[in-house]
């Protein structure tokens, strides 16, 4: 199962995959923005996404030891 999550203000939504990388939508356009594949690249699925409420950041996880949880500053 791979988890999706709006921004706090509900403009961007992010989403795992099950090609390794998130997805970033435009939630007023409803079209994905552009990531650099470099910047997040998993070996396998990120099944989990979720967005600080207080920080504008959010972070990503993967399932099993050998994956990170990367969290990412997405506007300051």
């Amino acid at each position: 199962m791979v988890k999706s999550c709006l921004s706090p203000d509900g403009a961007w939504l992010v989403s795992g995959s099950e090609t390794g990388q998130p997805y970033v939508w435009d939630a007023d356009l409803e079209q994905p923005q552009n990531t650099k594949k470099y910047e997040c690249n998993f070996m396998d699925v990120i099944s989990d996404v979720d967005w600080n409420t207080r920080y504008n950041m959010f972070a990503v996880a993967g399932f099993g030891q050998e994956f990170p949880i990367l969290c990412y500053v997405f506007a300051r």
